[in-house]
């Protein structure tokens, strides 16, 4: 154990606090000192809850003892003047008691003298501030002399006490926010805030320019007491100032004071930052009433909506839009909808207000607090607004391409359908193109969607002819003969997928299947379609002997070969990165840079092939990588070491120990080892075989 501790204000805290127990590095989720002294932690430990550790000298010296006593004894009767001794001990706990007795005695005097005494240690004299403020001592002469102090901590404390006692003699708060000191400058803003003191504009704006957001404890302090101490007018002048700082500061000023007009000053700043921050400070703060009390504000900011703003700002923009409701919030919306210089993501809130627009909502859809949305009514667009919107839509990306058709169905039915059938019957449209008409279609229950399903089936291309089928498939369509034709010829694997998943609609889907598992072990089964046949087979075999037959020798045999190809790696990255059992990414990272308790992920598929990314999944103790796995290694001198090993080659080993040290072993001197454990625990039991295969397929293109 190692552990320095730094001052902190008028304590202290840990410094280096994630080298605090060295060795076991990343395993310490989180530490802190109790009350009576013993080092808190908790260690990571997988699949199971962590264990709360305490550490503790065993040997406790004789002032652990004392203050162990003191505290229990109570000091009521001790003499004042080992009270005010009392204030300089090394332990908080005895410095609060005695501050907090000598309180109680009314010791005005005894404490005055002792804040002015020069020699006593700070944090004694700081105790003694705050006993004072406790008393609600007030006197001009007392805090004049102590703004002048030495020690800028006692400075910095006196402007806190002036603050509580709303008490500023001689304008002591303006000298404390002159001090040099940014920590006695941050004390005196609070304490300005708290007593609404005037005169200090200027200095506070200089405050804010000099730092650069360099403090942001001290920032916020002076921003506050902006907020506090100026006119909405005064803070209106910085819109204009040449620091951008300053007006993100004057911005946040007025978001305290609900300043919303004024705010909107701000929403055409040309620092993104503050136009962020502006936006945040118009919308965030809103309720029911402020929104009705503030329309043109509101108006303003909706009319601001462009692909040049940031997605914090559009956001909110949007939001407004959709709230204000009409035919022009409508139309202003979906013309940034069919930009093509509008983002993914803007372009994806901007849909949902719109597909939403006549439903109530009772939570925000920027942050989800509480402020409901009222239902719009319907409204109407122009023919040439509709007329864009239907050129535009090739420009948009295949699966905004249904979202736009879902809103232009409402205003034009009948040019929808026709623009439908032009683009199917269109050769140069791409085909992914079709099969969003075709869902679409689909979706809506439209009747000609039977029929061009049925027109696809016969499509040379069998992702038209997999659109089709699962069309198909939900209106009672016989497919008997598109099932069999493609496990015979198709050489997709995603139609291939489709047509064994489909099996159980053919009447003699026992003899398909029963043929399908005679042929498992051979080539005339494609390896990504194993674990759709296996899957199919479960279920049939409930009913079917021989079918069970047939699949128990293949579990028997080569149950695991099915998982190596066939996933889908966009399915296993989002496993990855949300699975909540095998909570994968809180463990492994995807860049060497980020710190995790698993080895990194970047590259790996370089360096390893599908068997050993399931073997890793299936029996991680297997192999454990160098730097990961915990090893015990006993000397032929009888020596016993333990830590991780690091690295290994034919005559040497490298082990962490617990204290951080590398030590190199000569495997000459190694009477016996243990296997190398790491901390990984198996994903057989946690993971379904299909979730296991589209892993494989992620870590397969991390290249």
């Amino acid at each position: 154990m190692a552990f320095k501790m730094k001052p902190d204000g008028a304590s202290f805290k840990r410094e280096n606090e994630d080298k605090l127990i060295q060795g076991l590095g990343s395993q310490v989720l989180s530490s802190d000192f109790s009350p009576n002294g013993d080092l808190v932690f908790v260690l990571w430990k997988p699949g199971n809850k962590s264990t709360l550790w305490a550490l503790r000298n065993p040997e406790a010296n004789q002032d652990t003892l004392k203050v162990q006593k003191t505290l229990n004894i109570g000091v009521k009767a001790l003499p004042k003047e080992e009270l005010v001794s009392m204030l300089n001990s090394p332990d908080r706990r005895l410095r609060r008691t005695s501050q907090f007795e000598l309180v109680e005695r009314n010791e005005t005097s005894l404490l005055k003298s002792f804040v002015l005494d020069k020699q006593q240690s700070v944090l004694a004299r700081v105790h003694a501030l705050w006993a004072l403020n406790q008393l609600e001592f007030r006197n001009a002469d007392f805090y004049s002399t102590l703004v002048h102090d030495s020690e800028d901590e006692l400075k910095a404390q006196t402007a806190r006490v002036l603050g509580n006692l709303k008490y500023d003699p001689n304008g002591l708060i303006k000298k404390l926010l002159n001090d040099p000191s940014l920590r006695v400058q941050s004390l005196a803003a609070i304490a300005a805030a708290k007593l609404k003191n005037t005169g200090i504009f200027l200095r506070l704006i200089e405050i804010i320019e000099k730092d650069k957001s360099q403090h942001p404890v001290l920032r916020c302090n002076a921003i506050r007491a902006l907020a506090e101490t100026s006119s909405d007018a005064e803070l209106l002048t910085l819109k204009i100032h040449k620091r951008s700082t300053v007006r993100n500061a004057a911005v946040n000023a007025l978001r305290i004071k609900k300043a919303y007009h004024e705010i909107t000053e701000f929403l055409n700043d040309t620092a993104v930052e503050v136009k962020d921050d502006a936006a945040r400070a118009l919308y965030d703060t809103l309720n029911e009433k402020s929104f009705g009390e503030n329309r043109p504000s509101m108006q303003r900011f909706a009319q601001l909506l462009s692909n040049n703003n940031s997605l914090t700002f559009n956001v909110r923009s949007l939001a407004i839009n959709r709230r204000l409701g009409g035919k022009e919030a409508y139309s202003r919306i979906l013309n940034f909808v069919i930009d093509s210089k509008t983002d993914k993501k803007s372009r994806n809130y901007a849909f949902s207000n719109l597909l939403n627009w006549s439903k109530e909502h009772t939570l925000d859809p920027v942050d989800g607090r509480y402020f409901p949305i009222k239902k719009n009514n319907p409204v109407t667009i122009s023919k040439d607004q509709v007329q864009l919107s239907f050129n535009a839509m090739q420009r948009l990306p295949l699966e905004d391409q249904s979202k736009l058709l879902n809103l232009l169905v409402q205003f034009s039915p009948q040019k929808t359908w026709a623009f439908i059938e032009s683009k199917i019957s269109d050769k140069k449209v791409k085909q992914e193109q079709k099969i969003v008409l075709l869902n679409f279609l689909a979706a809506s229950k439209n009747e000609r969607a039977r029929e061009l399903a049925e027109h696809f089936l016969n499509s040379t291309a069998p992702e038209l002819r997999t659109a089709a089928v699962k069309v198909l498939s939900k209106r009672d369509y016989d497919l008997s003969a598109y099932i069999q034709n493609s496990l015979k010829s198709s050489q997709d694997s995603n139609e291939l997928k489709l047509a064994v998943s489909l099996i159980p609609k053919l009447k003699n889907r026992h003899e398909v299947i029963k043929s399908l598992l005679q042929k498992f072990n051979s080539n005339e089964v494609s390896n990504t379609i194993k674990l759709e046949i296996f899957e199919v087979a479960e279920a049939l075999g409930k009913t079917d002997r021989e079918v069970q037959t047939l699949l128990n020798k293949i579990q028997s045999s080569n149950s695991t070969e099915m998982l190596l190809s066939g996933g889908n790696p966009e399915i296993g990255k989002r496993i990855f990165l949300t699975n909540t059992k095998a909570l994968c990414s809180k463990c492994h990272s995807l860049s060497k840079s980020s710190m995790q308790i698993g080895p990194s992920l970047e590259g790996i598929a370089n360096r390893h092939d599908s068997r050993y990314f399931l073997q890793s999944m299936l029996d991680p103790q297997a192999v454990v990588t160098p730097g990961y796995g915990r090893v015990s290694i006993v000397l032929k001198d009888q020596k016993s070491l333990e830590g991780i090993l690091m690295e290994e080659n034919t005559t040497e080993i490298l082990l962490k120990t617990s204290d951080g040290k590398i030590l190199k072993i000569n495997k000459k001197d190694v009477q016996s080892r243990t296997k190398a454990i790491g901390g990984m625990i198996s994903m057989k039991d946690l993971l379904s075989k299909r979730e296991l295969r589209d892993l494989v397929a992620f870590l397969n293109v991390l290249k």
